[in-house]
């Protein structure tokens, strides 16, 4: 009977766990590695060029 208990109790907390936003995924709507919360551009994704590509947005680097 014990090894039920133990196994009801395994299983409703896998339930809760699937069932709750433990495992919630970050929004990147451009899908550029940064998420939309950090993101100055959501919908425009940065271009990783060395050039400011922590702020989100599409850049070019300025001519030396």
């Amino acid at each position: 009977m014990e090894n039920n208990s133990k196994l009801g109790l395994f299983g409703f907390f896998l339930l809760f766990m699937l069932s709750s936003n433990a495992f919630a995924q970050i929004s990147d709507t451009d899908n550029d590695g940064i998420p939309d919360s950090s993101d100055s551009c959501p919908n425009d994704p940065e271009t990783i060029n060395g050039f400011q590509d922590s702020d989100g947005c599409p850049d070019v680097v300025p001519p030396v």
